[in-house]
């Protein structure tokens, strides 16, 4: 069973899969934050990319973060289904799914913050994630930012 919340029509936020071949089957694209995962064949036709993430500070590449992000939002506004995930499914790929959640609705960082808090429990514990987002509410306070 996949351990996902849904964030949005088409955007689930989750942990670790235990099995691919489930995930495929429900997923049009897997995104995943961890490289620690066993690399099972991705089927013709589905999309997996890694780009693995720190659970700490914020990452130092702003520009693929963004392009991540973006990639991520023109998925789902494809109508394509898409998990996110890290090892928990807490921080990084909440951290991912605010930033999403914020581009498709058009919401301030810190309402992303709350609203991914509130659908899943536990998440966003990370204080340099929820710094970072709250200063999208000011401005483009990170480099690369596309507010």
């Amino acid at each position: 069973m996949i351990d996902a919340t849904s964030i949005y029509r088409g955007l689930d936020q989750g942990g670790a899969p235990a099995d691919w071949y489930e995930v495929y089957e429900h997923y049009d694209a897997a995104i995943s934050l961890v490289a620690t995962q066993p690399i099972t064949p991705c089927p013709a036709s589905k999309i997996r990319v890694i780009w693995k993430i720190e659970d700490w500070e914020m990452p130092e590449d702003a520009g693929s973060l963004w392009s991540l992000v973006d990639f991520i939002v023109d998925l789902v506004r494809c109508n394509k289904r898409v998990l996110v995930h890290c090892g928990a499914g807490l921080n990084r790929a909440g951290l991912v799914c605010a930033l999403a959640y914020r581009e498709l609705i058009g919401c301030t960082g810190t309402e992303a913050e709350d609203y991914i808090k509130r659908v899943r429990p536990g998440a966003l514990l990370n204080p340099y994630f929820c710094t970072f987002l709250r200063q999208l509410d000011d401005a483009n306070t990170y480099e690369d930012s596309p507010s």
